[in-house]
């Protein structure tokens, strides 16, 4: 039986999170998705394809404060490490749900696109791939993005992490090790032309990397916060995809 959400989603789904040590710390052991489900005209939930979408924060989906918060904690290499192994197991228990029917694809937002961005590439469960306001060369970020990553950049030093142990540090989860590996026709990258928190350097090198077609990556007119105003467009983009590239 199926939990009704406490938020604004239809219903919340739990699945066991697979563990990634042998020590996994309590709450951590199980994972939960919150089911927004496609409906029909009359508001009756319908047959439709599934999009899991790994997002770019806590709970409270804040992009501002997912990062900061995320690598203020020690255990933040595990964390995302996590994400990743829960973003993976996640396609069997959306599979599992009758009402899907069709393609099952990957979204990540911000911290969530270089989480989906690694998940993509360790195996080709998912039938297409949206990322949006992300990238690769999480180093690069760190180090030249502003806002929000000058305040990650400052936690690190604080913890002692500066230069090249910085860089070793977030080679072991750096999604451009594979980014190679990605499937290119179903991959699709939003980035926004004034986003100063990805550079530009980082989301055009994912592209250059996994081969992107010129129309696969869609330059928004807008920088990393207002992105949301054009998230109706986004949607738009994203479904027509998603209908188009059944398989």
């Amino acid at each position: 039986q199926l939990p009704q959400s406490n938020e604004d989603s239809d219903l919340i789904i739990s699945f066991p999170s697979p563990p990634i040590s042998a020590d996994v710390p309590t709450g951590l052991d199980v994972a939960y998705l919150d089911w927004y489900m496609a409906k029909d005209a009359d508001g009756n939930c319908r047959n439709a394809p599934a999009l899991v979408i790994v997002p770019e924060t806590d709970r409270r989906r804040l992009a501002s404060r997912s990062l900061a918060r995320l690598l203020a904690e020690s255990e933040f290499l595990p964390r995302v490490r996590r994400s990743g192994a829960d973003a993976r197991r996640a396609i069997d228990a959306v599979r599992a749900l009758d009402e899907v029917e069709g393609s099952v694809g990957l979204a990540g937002i911000s911290l969530g696109g270089f989480v989906a961005i690694l998940c993509a590439q360790l195996d080709d469960g998912y039938d297409n791939l949206f990322i949006f306001l992300a990238g690769v060369d999480l180093h690069h970020v760190v180090i030249n993005g502003t806002r929000d990553a000058a305040k990650f950049r400052n936690t690190f030093k604080n913890m002692g992490y500066d230069g090249e142990n910085l860089r070793e540090l977030l080679w072991h989860i750096e999604p451009l090790r594979g980014a190679s590996r990605i499937d290119p026709d179903r991959t699709w990258l939003f980035t926004g032309k004034y986003d100063n928190v990805i550079p530009a350097k980082s989301s055009d090198l994912f592209a250059s990397e996994a081969r992107l077609a010129e129309d696969h990556h869609i330059r928004l007119p807008v920088d990393h916060y207002t992105g949301i105003l054009l998230l109706p467009v986004v949607a738009q983009r994203v479904a027509r995809e998603i209908h188009s590239h059944q398989c």
